[in-house]
């Protein structure tokens, strides 16, 4: 709610390009610890050791999440961006959650004798395309393009010191490949949905006499 609804002191301290940049935000440093923590402690872990987890592009997403993050509360640095990247696109995985918990391959049975299972599991896969599709493949890249990136650029186009242009470039970098990562799992998701409606090919074959 902070990114749409700020309060007093945080609208304040976000009214120009320096501010939202460089600005600290006490609510973003209690967001970004918490995602530090997850990356350490469970995503990262978790990734590596358990099996079924393991996929490089999610562990570079993980590490490259986890050094974000250190940059952002550190700096401080894009504080102001804390709640919209760290916050409002994490809304679609509220229904995956759900989509993944309630799985037909973890309960096969359940969900043969009871189709409400299987009904619910369907209902959180359209509410996870819908968000992800809105929030991560069209309102990410605006967030990056039309806001982040210009206040980013126009930090680097200032005189200012050697650490403020590195860690804005460096910042820069990371948000521009998270965007490219989004747009990718779109894709991937557009493709799943394309396939699961198109007719089976058999059920084209003409019928044999």
């Amino acid at each position: 709610m902070q990114w749409f609804f700020p309060d007093a002191a945080t609208h304040e301290a976000a009214l120009s390009p320096e501010s939202r940049i460089f600005e600290e935000v006490e609510t973003s440093g209690q967001m970004l610890a918490i995602v530090i923590g997850m990356q350490i402690f469970w995503d990262i872990p978790t990734n590596i050791f358990v099996k079924a987890m393991w996929s490089p592009l999610m562990l570079t997403h993980h590490v490259g999440m986890l050094a974000a993050s250190v940059l952002c509360l550190m700096g401080p640095f894009a504080q102001h961006y804390v709640p919209f990247y760290a916050g409002v696109i994490e809304t679609s995985s509220i229904p995956l959650a759900f989509v993944d918990l309630f799985h037909p391959k973890h309960y096969g049975d359940l969900s043969d004798t009871y189709p409400a299972i299987g009904q619910f599991n369907l209902l959180c896969r359209l509410c996870f395309a819908f968000l992800f599709l809105v929030l991560r493949a069209l309102y990410f890249p605006y967030v990056t393009f039309a806001e982040f990136a210009p206040d980013a650029l126009s930090i680097l186009f200032e005189k200012r010191s050697l650490p403020e242009k590195m860690a804005t470039s460096v910042g820069l970098v990371l948000v521009v490949l998270f965007t490219g990562l989004q747009l990718y799992w779109a894709r991937l998701l557009c493709q799943q949905a394309a396939k699961l409606l198109r007719p089976n090919e058999q059920d084209k074959q003409p019928a044999m006499v």
